[in-house]
């Protein structure tokens, strides 16, 4: 079988520009939003609940109707409630990340 090019894309390759964040200013950033490894533990748990395919489409439900799914599979309340809260803080870190390219150099 052989790989077929597919226009424009330039992963893994020198053209790819780097991220205008260090690692240093991406850890500061998860302190920003409280993100620690405990919401890292609890995000991996509830992989288990949520589908990639639905991932984007939760930008906004993730707010006011997740909460049911995450707990769907017995875990308790606390749990629950420490799953929900790293959704919104990894939602929040993407979406900041996401917006760099339509910030003005020198403002993000």
């Amino acid at each position: 079988m052989s790989q077929q090019a597919i226009p424009g894309y330039i992963y893994g390759t020198g053209a790819v520009p780097r991220s205008p964040l260090s690692l240093e200013d991406f850890e500061r950033l998860k302190q920003s939003v409280l993100f620690s490894d405990e919401d890292s533990q609890s995000l991996r748990l509830s992989y288990d609940n949520v589908s990639y395919r639905y991932l984007p489409a939760l930008l906004y439900p993730i707010t006011t109707t997740l909460k049911p799914f995450l707990a769907r599979k017995g875990h308790s309340a606390e749990e629950v409630d420490k799953m929900h809260q790293a959704w919104l803080k990894s939602v929040l870190l993407q979406v900041i990340l996401w917006s760099q390219p339509y910030i003005q150099d020198g403002e993000f």
